[in-house]
C-alpha cells in the first residue's frame, strides 16, 4: 500500500514506495496444521519411464514420477499426528505407514534418498482470501493451494501472477482490480481445486480411496481424465505466449 510502513527485526521502521503489493506466501498459520508433506529425490525405484503413481495409505497419500539423472521424486501427504507418532521420520512413516500400500513397496523397497527430505507443513488447502487488504492482492500458494499430487503448484502462481498482471494493467483502482482478479481467478482455478478437494477427502476415508483407486485401476481414460481436470484447459506454451505479450 502507498506509504505503508514494515519494522525490521531491530526495531527500526522503514518506509515501503510501492502503490500495490503482491503477497506469495501465507503468513504462518495460528491454527495448528492438521497436514505435512515431505519430499525428496530418490535412487533406485521400481517405476515404469513417463509414469506417476499415487499410493493411499492410512492417513496420507503420496505420488512417484521420474525427474533428471534418473532420479525419481516422491512426495507425500500425511496427517500432522501420524507425523508426531514416528517422530518426523520420513523412513520409518515410509515403513510402517506406506509400505502397507502393496504398489508403493514394490515400488521403494530398494528406494533410497539422494538427500535430506524436505517437509512443510501444510495449513489448508484451496481458494484464500486474494485479496487480505487495500492494494495486496495474494498470487500462488497464498492465493489458493492445490494439492501436491497434480504436480502443478509452480504453475499456478505462474498463471495467478499473469491474471493480476493483466488486472492490474486494464485497471485504475485498487477495488477494480482486486473484483476482476477474483473474478477471473475463481474462473481459472474454481474447477481444478473442487476435483482436487474430492480425490484428497477420498485419500483419508479408507473405503472411498478404495473406489478411486478401483475407478482409476480400470484403464488409461480415467486417468487421464483427472489430469486434464487438475490442469490448464490451455497449454503450457500458450500460457507462456499469453504472458509475453503483456
Amino acid at each position: 500500500r502507498k506509504g505503508a510502513e514494515a519494522q525490521r527485526k531491530e526495531n527500526s521502521e522503514f518506509k515501503i514506495q510501492n502503490s500495490r503489493l503482491a503477497k506469495i506466501q501465507n503468513p504462518k498459520s495460528k491454527i495448528q496444521n492438521r497436514l505435512v508433506g515431505f519430499k525428496a529425490h530418490l535412487r533406485n525405484v521400481n517405476l515404469e519411464r513417463g509414469v506417476c503413481e499415487i499410493y493411499f495409505f492410512p492417513g496420507g497419500y503420496g505420488g512417484l514420477s521420474y525427474v533428471e539423472n534418473n532420479l525419481a521424486n516422491f512426495c507425500f501427504l500425511i496427517k500432522a499426528d501420524a507425523v508426531k507418532n514416528f517422530s518426523s521420520d520420513a523412513q520409518q512413516i515410509i515403513r510402517q505407514l506406506i509400505f502397507q500400500n502393496k504398489r508403493a513397496f514394490e515400488a521403494l523397497k530398494n528406494a533410497e534418498p539422494v538427500h535430506d527430505w524436505l517437509a512443510v507443513s501444510v495449513d489448508g488447502f484451496g481458494q484464500k482470501d486474494l485479496n487480505p487488504a487495500a492494494n495486496l492482492f495474494a498470487v500462488g500458494d497464498a492465493g489458493a493451494f492445490i494439492d501436491p499430487f497434480t504436480g502443478s503448484g509452480m504453475l499456478m502462481a505462474m498463471e495467478s501472477a499473469e491474471i493480476l498482471a493483466r488486472a492490474i494493467l486494464v485497471n485504475p483502482g485498487g477495488e477494480k482490480i482486486a473484483e476482476q482478479y477474483k473474478i477471473e481467478h475463481a474462473r481459472r482455478f474454481q474447477r481444478r481445486l473442487f476435483i482436487c478437494s474430492l480425490v484428497r477427502r477420498a485419500a483419508f476415508v479408507p473405503a472411498l480411496s478404495k473406489i478411486l483407486i478401483s475407478a482409476l485401476s480400470v484403464g488409461d481414460f480415467p486417468r487421464k481424465i483427472l489430469a486434464r481436470a487438475t490442469r490448464p484447459a490451455v497449454s503450457v506454451s500458450k500460457i507462456h505466449q499469453n504472458r509475453q505479450n503483456l
